[in-house]
């Protein structure tokens, strides 16, 4: 895990208080050039991450829209109640900008 703290000399800089195989510890510091690929790789990921929640919440208004659909917790309940059951249901997987249909069933 990182944070930004102070050290010894008051300079804020980038921290790791644990890490892997390193539990407790505390402070160690972090050379700049692996800082600053972390904060790219971090970066990357969230960009990555948040343009496909974007597109599949498009996608979605889109399906629900173009089919004149509300969502009825009702009857995402009973579907989840019959799936755990046994019922086999029917889910989407957006993919490429539009839903893919799967038949699933809880074994």
């Amino acid at each position: 895990m990182l944070h930004r703290e102070p050290d010894e000399r008051g300079i804020v800089d980038w921290r790791q208080f644990s890490g892997l195989d390193q539990h407790g510890e505390y402070g160690t510091g972090i050379p700049d050039d692996e800082s600053l690929a972390l904060a790219r790789e971090t970066r990357e990921y969230e960009n990555a991450f948040l343009t496909q929640e974007i597109r599949f919440l498009e996608c979605l208004q889109d399906y629900f829209t173009r089919r004149r659909l509300r969502h009825v917790q009702k009857v995402y309940d009973d579907r989840m109640k019959g799936f755990f059951g046994g019922t086999a249901i029917t889910v989407r997987v957006c993919h490429d900008g539009h839903f893919e249909e799967h038949r699933v069933q809880n074994r």
